[in-house]
């Protein structure tokens, strides 16, 4: 697979945004479809959903917002949680008039946010991890910092937790009946959907927090990604560790770039 830096791919779409294309749309179109098929695979059918959208202040942010839209559209319970003190105005907008809602106000304060953060996650099928996309900058410093930064750790125990839960309830039943227990998808006395179903996390474009071009991931909080959407082509740092890891299943989506890629040398093959 040919990887390209962030860099090359602004080039490469800049022709495409001058002539008005959709890139965006193209992008959260899909995404929502991505998503929908994970949970297809999962056989959670998707007004019986629910999805935690994580969201920064960036075009990334916007691609996750648009695709919210889609997926409340559809039937899914979406829920944001932004992780920066301003949002894709349009994107915002969008989702909510389709159905989405925010969980905590635009602005709200740190332990708002992660207290939204957490008790959405506790319940939710897919966490959209859109905070950070390849426009961030890093160097050797975290990526994320401030809100973001808590929220991605607290999601992340989250996810352990019902992990670890979820194997200490399949060792009980095995050793119980001497038979492999299905998950089931009901919710506990608690309110919490059964352990069988962690949030499965969908990364737009690259997981939040890693370098895209050289695949370096300067702080470890980081939520790690089942499913990677990537847009126009394979982000380079996505094919190499350890950012590869994070990463989980690469979907590259083509949203009308390949032919002025095509000119470029790839930054990286693997």
């Amino acid at each position: 697979m040919r990887g390209y830096t962030a860099e090359q791919i602004r080039t490469a779409e800049k022709p495409l945004l001058d002539a008005g294309l959709p890139l965006m749309q193209r992008a959260a179109t899909a995404l929502a479809q991505e998503v929908r098929g994970l949970l297809d695979d999962h056989g959670t059918a998707i007004d019986d959903a629910q999805v935690l959208v994580l969201v920064g202040a960036g075009n990334n942010g916007g691609d996750a917002l648009f695709a919210a839209g889609r997926l409340a559209d559809a039937g899914a319970d979406v829920r944001i949680v932004p992780t920066a003190d301003r949002v894709h105005g349009s994107g915002l907008a969008a989702a909510e008039d389709a159905g989405a809602r925010l969980a905590v106000p635009v602005g709200a304060a740190e332990e708002a946010c992660v207290d939204a953060a957490v008790a959405t996650a506790r319940t939710s099928d897919v966490v959209v991890d859109g905070i950070l996309g390849t426009g961030t900058r890093l160097g050797a410093e975290a990526a994320l910092r401030g809100t973001a930064r808590a929220v991605v750790e607290a999601v992340n125990d989250v996810i352990a937790d019902r992990r670890s839960l979820r194997v200490q309830s399949l060792d009980t039943a095995s050793l119980a009946t001497q038979a492999p227990v299905p998950a089931q998808r009901s919710r506990d006395a608690s309110g919490d959907r059964d352990q069988g179903i962690r949030p499965m996390v969908v990364a737009v474009d690259i997981p939040s927090g890693i370098n895209p071009d050289t695949g370096e991931v300067p702080d470890p909080t980081v939520l790690h990604a089942d499913l990677t959407v990537t847009f126009g082509a394979a982000k380079a740092g996505l094919l190499q560790p350890p950012a590869k890891a994070y990463a989980g299943e690469l979907s590259v989506i083509d949203i009308g770039m390949l032919g002025e890629l095509a000119r470029v040398t790839p930054a990286y093959e693997d």
